[in-house]
């Protein structure tokens, strides 16, 4: 079990967003020095972008630690657990180790005012050194031009999809958020670029010569053919770099994970001084485990959940959801927050269901399920509003019936809500019962 000293130090970290969310690397970089820039101690994959860059991280992460190389990862946000953000060889970071790399780090803060991310990214970069890692595989967490993952030393950068997210601070265009993500390219290090819009990739291909940089996109060394998508996952073959990887799988559903799978494969091939056997490539993608995104919940009735948060991942979802249950009518419950373009996501699933429940996220800063329900009422949409989460879901389940299933989507951040509703163990459950105090 956990320790009030524990709960007492995810209480002040987690307090910390009270200081907003910081654009710059000043305070970072200043800490960074203050507990021995850790960040230089291994190389990294840098992986920035609106859609995508979690899933991305998994894969190449799961084929680098088949290859037996000991890698961290740092994503954001978590499902469940804080731990779940850092981890070492697909472990979750110990509720000891945030104690005292939280600890080491408050007087520091409490001078600098260091933001949530910016401490949380630091204990990471901390505990990645002291375990010794081979390689890290970075996240970031908003834009990148000032994002404190811009402290990792990479010798491989990744940009995947860009999309509408976080107007507020990274601009209301896609050229805007793009010229932010665009500092992950770094001249003299080599970056490869997922299928993105034509206008995006100009912005890229603008800043690259400003810089003297280059991308490569993940289509001029990774092609995939013959997919067949399937409750299972998908399954494909890959040309990469002009070698054949026949009958390869991947226990994710989602024809949105093909250029996820594309940008891991080309990045995977271009990391320099590395070379995967394609036992190596195929047992590491076969392994993957990547939950909340098209996650299957319930078999009969058949509901699934989903993370997608913005239009574009809305889209993208929906026509999976599509594509492995061609045949199936469309329920959804969606919960958003505040900082979400609520009008478009809703706009965006009316093509692909006519009935909506509008819930909140606990303890969150939520639009309200009455306010959802009314755009969807103006989009032509039959919505309900129901606050509470665990009976939105009971409302929509009464809905069901053979030929339909259920979508819960829209947040990472009712995830433990939803888990618990269906009785599914909560992630990395096995590791952070080892890991913890007791």
């Amino acid at each position: 079990m956990r320790t009030s000293e524990y709960d007492q130090t995810l209480y002040y970290l987690f307090g910390l967003r009270t200081f907003g969310i910081h654009l710059g690397l000043d305070v970072p970089r200043s800490l960074a020095k203050e507990i021995g820039e850790p960040q230089k101690n291994y190389p990294a994959i840098h992986i920035a972008g609106t859609n995508g860059k979690g899933s991305t991280s998994a894969l190449i992460e799961a084929v680098l630690r088949e290859k037996g190389l000991k890698t961290g990862l740092y994503t954001s946000p978590h499902l469940v657990n804080f731990n779940e953000r850092i981890r070492v060889n697909g472990v979750p970071i110990d509720d000891e180790s945030i104690i005292k790399y939280a600890e080491e780090l408050k007087d520091s803060v409490a001078e600098s005012g260091a933001s949530f991310f910016e401490v949380t990214t630091l204990i990471a970069l901390k505990y990645f050194a002291d375990m010794e890692v081979d390689i890290v595989i970075a996240e970031a967490g908003l834009g990148a031009r000032l994002d404190t993952t811009m402290l990792v030393e990479p010798i491989i950068s990744v940009l995947t999809s860009i999309g509408l997210d976080h107007t507020k601070y990274l601009g209301e265009t896609v050229e805007e958020i793009a010229g932010e993500k665009a500092f992950v390219i770094r001249k003299g290090v080599p970056c490869i670029v997922a299928k993105n819009s034509d206008k995006v990739l100009d912005v890229f291909t603008e800043y690259s010569i400003e810089i003297e940089g280059e991308f490569t996109k993940s289509s001029q060394i990774c092609e995939i053919s013959n997919v067949v998508a399937s409750e299972q996952g998908l399954t494909f073959h890959a040309l990469l770099n002009g070698k054949p990887i026949d009958n390869m799988h991947v226990p994710l559903m989602g024809l949105h994970q093909i250029d996820n799978i594309q940008t891991s494969l080309a990045v995977l091939d271009s990391i320099p001084d590395m070379d995967f056997t394609k036992d190596e490539i195929k047992a590491g993608l076969e392994s993957v485990e990547f939950r909340g995104r098209m996650e299957v919940l319930s078999e009969l009735p058949l509901v699934i959940y989903d993370v997608a948060h913005n239009p574009q991942a809305t889209e993208a979802l929906f026509i999976s959801i599509e594509a492995h249950y061609p045949e199936r009518k469309i329920i959804a419950v969606i919960a958003l927050l505040k900082d979400k373009n609520s009008d478009e996501v809703i706009k965006t699933i009316g093509t692909y269901t006519q009935q909506l429940v509008c819930a909140e996220i606990p303890g969150n800063d939520s639009v309200s399920s009455a306010e959802l329900a009314k755009i969807g009422k103006k989009l032509g949409i039959e919505s309900s509003s129901i606050p509470d989460i665990s009976l939105a879901v009971d409302e929509a389940k009464r809905k069901l019936d053979d030929d339909s299933l259920l979508i819960i989507f829209g947040s990472h951040y009712f995830a433990e809500n939803v888990y618990d509703k269906f009785g599914m163990s909560h992630p990395f459950s096995d590791s952070l019962k080892i890991n913890s105090l007791t």
